[in-house]
């Protein structure tokens, strides 16, 4: 009989790293957590999440699971437990020592991650990873109980292609794809100006948005006249076409259909859409911060390089700064549009080797082997 493993919830993020897997010895459960409970009734209240108690845990020991897996979290329970992050825990905290409130929230995840019950603490992109040991450092305490329980594992993922030569790579159209919420976070309007301005030198271009094209997200600055401004350019080239959004499948769908992934973020922590594009054999074209330069390169797509912190962040701090890389991503945009224009034989090359990539780094049966043994190790079956 599997055993089983507890999670929070089964959303977005647990399913594409552990939870939408097959693991051979262990089967998922989603678990009753008191913390999502307050949680939600903060959010009806101020609306927005907790966030601190959204990453905890405790059952009161109601509906248990053999081992728990978390995404961001960690347990206040002396169960056996892992969690899974994407850039430093304790996730939603500041470097310690600005609040005293929040002081107290980081000693106790420390503390958490410490424990004997913390069997497993794993980042999934070395940009998480070093963040962690750059901040458990910063802490000043736990150093080597923590940092021996780290381990990379990056994201699996599905080839959509299994064998690249089924991958049709047009000499007639050449479709660019932009999925994803929080559109001018991603560079959304910038990709719109760039595109505007070499799409007719280029009739062979077709960008395809998939997008509600929200605003106001903590990075861009974006207003309303931001989106207006986006749909007008949208409205007035017609080899633009914009979805509000497609089912899954359907996004598989257009991704094995197109040529060349978008995603020229000033803000990404990951980055899974490159992934997609890339197993549907389309390079991408990203910016440099956070993971993104470990899954996107030179050789395998493009890459806009955008001002970049000690940190490997390339979030603008304010309306100023944003206007200023505002402009270094257009140019970088339309410098990257010509070269696919005038030398379109790249995209089938770069694509080979995207593909390549995904098969290489991020195999589903790796990843579920890996985990497998993960889990039995900490049940020390």
């Amino acid at each position: 009989m599997k055993r089983t493993i507890g999670v929070k919830s089964t959303n977005y993020n647990e399913k594409r790293n552990f939870a939408g897997l097959e693991i051979h010895d262990f089967k998922f459960k989603k678990v009753l957590d008191y913390y999502r409970v307050i949680d939600y009734v903060y959010f009806k209240i101020k609306g927005k999440p907790h966030s601190f108690w959204l990453n905890l845990f405790n059952n009161f020991g109601l509906g248990k699971a053999d081992l728990y897996h978390f995404w961001n979290a960690v347990s206040v329970l002396n169960d056996p437990w892992l969690v899974t992050f994407e850039y430093y825990l304790p996730r939603g905290a500041r470097e310690y020592g600005f609040d005293s409130f929040e002081n107290k929230y980081i000693h106790f995840v420390m503390g958490r991650l410490a424990h004997s019950s913390c069997k497993k603490i794993i980042a999934i992109s070395e940009f998480a990873l070093n963040s962690q040991i750059r901040y458990i450092e910063n802490y000043g305490k736990y150093k080597e109980e923590i940092i021996s329980k780290i381990e990379l594992i990056r994201p699996p993922q599905k080839l959509h292609f299994e064998r690249i030569d089924e991958k049709i790579y047009s000499d007639i159209e050449i479709k660019f794809v932009m999925v994803g919420s929080d559109f001018f976070r991603k560079g959304g309007l910038e990709l719109l100006k760039a595109f505007d301005s070499v799409s007719q030198l280029y009739k062979k271009f077709k960008l395809v948005i998939v997008s509600k094209l929200d605003y106001g997200d903590y990075v861009s600055f974006s207003n309303k006249i931001d989106q207006l401004n986006a749909l007008e350019i949208i409205n007035k080239n017609d080899q633009i076409q914009l979805f509000d959004s497609l089912p899954n499948s359907e996004v598989i769908d257009l991704f094995k259909s197109a040529h060349v992934g978008l995603l020229p973020s000033f803000e990404e922590s990951y980055g899974y859409s490159v992934l997609e594009a890339q197993a549907c054999g389309c390079p991408v074209i990203t910016t440099n911060g956070a993971a993104l330069s470990e899954i996107n390169n030179d050789h395998c797509g493009w890459v806009v390089e955008l001002p970049i912190t000690d940190r490997k962040r390339t979030n603008p701090k304010s309306k100023e700064q944003k206007g200023i890389y505002a402009d270094v991503l257009i140019k970088g945009l339309i410098a990257t549009l010509t070269e696919i224009g005038e030398n379109p034989g790249l995209i089938a090359i770069k694509g080979k080797l995207a593909h390549e990539r995904i098969r290489k780094f991020h195999s589903e049966v790796d990843v579920s082997n890996r985990l497998n043994q993960i889990y039995s190790e900490a049940l020390e079956l």
